[in-house]
């Protein structure tokens, strides 16, 4: 059922076949490592440690930098640091970036942090994900978990909606999995879409936020979502210092076991081109 209404893997599957711009690619990796660096060095003024997660942290580990196709960078931050970024953002980065979370002023576009360049014709942010730890109550961390995909999915099928062109509506809908995916998130949008995007994501922040130490922590507004991303605390925690192309960073305890968890025991194969996916 999750394959099936994974909106990435439809959009994948119906993507034009395109040759790689590996040219472009990278000098999109170069603006965001120069996004990278301004963040870093704001954040780590205040104590607050930036981590590699995600594909970021495959690209590290498997290539030594970013995964050559790849277009933007994941981060992440502990829930305690993560609710200091409008503070640090509006000292620190307000004159040369743009902020956009959940909750904050400026609004979102999606359930996460993004900071974003000003005035450039191309839009160029880094993703900032927070890391919540989950309850040792297990009939508590399953309610949690399930009302936070429950509004995940929400969330998810108004912005999806909200932003579907025409052409790739049709392009969905000429297939089965597509179709399915398509009309359910239409169905859910048209159900919930009174109430704003950002008020969505909103209640999934007061949903899974947790500060409390326990013996396991998650990425919830990843893309395997609250349970599909936990792992035990000390895969993530203590960070260790690090670097991602030739920058300063904080990466994972136990680079090897998240990896694993989250990308297969085979994470350092390099996929055939038909199974690379591109942001859509």
């Amino acid at each position: 059922m999750s394959k099936l209404f994974s909106m990435k893997s439809a959009l994948n599957k119906i993507r034009e076949s395109k040759s790689i711009d590996s040219k472009k690619i990278i000098e999109k990796q170069k603006s965001l490592l120069e996004i990278y660096n301004d963040v870093f060095i704001a954040f780590d003024k205040y104590g607050v440690k930036l981590f590699l997660q995600g594909g970021t942290l495959l690209g590290k580990v498997r290539h030594d930098g970013f995964i050559p196709w790849d277009d933007d960078m994941d981060l992440g931050l502990c829930r305690e640091d993560y609710e200091k970024i409008e503070e640090i953002y509006e000292k620190e980065l307000s004159d040369r970036y743009i902020l956009k979370k959940p909750g904050y002023r400026s609004g979102t576009e999606t359930r996460f942090a993004q900071i974003y360049v000003k005035d450039t014709s191309e839009k160029l942010w880094i993703d900032i994900f927070p890391i919540d730890y989950v309850s040792d109550n297990c009939i508590k961390k399953y309610l949690i978990g399930t009302m936070s995909n429950f509004l995940m999915g929400i969330a998810a099928s108004i912005e999806f909606i909200d932003s579907c062109d025409e052409n790739t509506r049709n392009k969905l809908v000429s297939s089965f999995n597509g179709a399915v995916n398509y009309y359910i998130r239409k169905i859910i949008s048209k159900l919930f879409g009174w109430r704003s995007l950002d008020a969505w994501y909103a209640a999934i922040e007061r949903t899974v936020r947790n500060k409390t130490a326990a013996s396991f922590c998650t990425s919830s507004l990843g893309r395997w979502h609250y349970f599909g991303e936990m792992q035990r605390s000390d895969v993530f925690f203590p960070l260790k210092e690090s670097s991602f192309c030739g920058i300063k960073a904080w990466t994972l305890n136990k680079e090897k076991q998240y990896l694993e968890h989250n990308y297969g025991p085979n994470y350092m194969e390099i996929p055939p081109e038909q199974q690379r996916e591109s942001h859509c």
